[in-house]
Formats: C-alpha cells, sequence, structure tokens
C-alpha cells in the first residue's frame, strides 16, 4: 500500500533526531573506559601530543606529505567535535594552513 509522503518538516525533524542520536552514540563509545583508551591510541599515531595536535607542516617537508598527515588526523578531529560539542552546535570546521 501506499504510505502518507513525509513533509519536509517531518523530514527535518528527523533528520535532527538522527543527528542527536550519533552524537549521544559518539559520546557514550568514545567516553567509555575502552574508548577513551582507543582515542588516546589514535591521537598518539595520528598527530597530537596529548591533548594538543602537533602542527603537520614543518620546515622542509614535502606539501604531499601535510596533505597525507592531514588527512589522517581528520577522522580524529571529527570525533573530538562530536563529543566536546554537546551544547548542540555545530562542530567547527577546520582547514589547512600552507
Amino acid at each position: 500500500m501506499n504510505q502518507p509522503q513525509e513533509t519536509g518538516e517531518q523530514r527535518t525533524e528527523r533528520v535532527k533526531l538522527m543527528k542527536a542520536q550519533i552524537r549521544l552514540d559518539y559520546t557514550r563509545l568514545f567516553t567509555s573506559e575502552i574508548g577513551v583508551k582507543v582515542l588516546a591510541d589514535l591521537k598518539g599515531r595520528y598527530g597530537w601530543q596529548g591533548s594538543v595536535e602537533r602542527p603537520s607542516a614543518r620546515v622542509g617537508a614535502r606539501p604531499e606529505d601535510v596533505f597525507l598527515t592531514e588527512g589522517m588526523k581528520e577522522p580524529i578531529r571529527h570525533i573530538l567535535a562530536m563529543i566536546e560539542n554537546e551544547e548542540g552546535n555545530e562542530p567547527k570546521e577546520t582547514k589547512a594552513i600552507l
């Protein structure tokens, strides 16, 4: 049978709820005991020293190495934005400086 068509307002609300749920899922996962360990391992492997992000660009570095290093950091930035920003604001955008 035909199902009623979703209105724009209903879709907007459904998407908003989905985003809130995934943000909650990230927070639950990465603030758990195991999640904290996994995130610390990822940060150590891909460009963080403690809680501070190390710069990718260094004197004499090849541009392609800088791009590769920046790309490896992006998933960690996304995780941090999802778990650190619980006020409902959108995650901050990050831009490479070259």
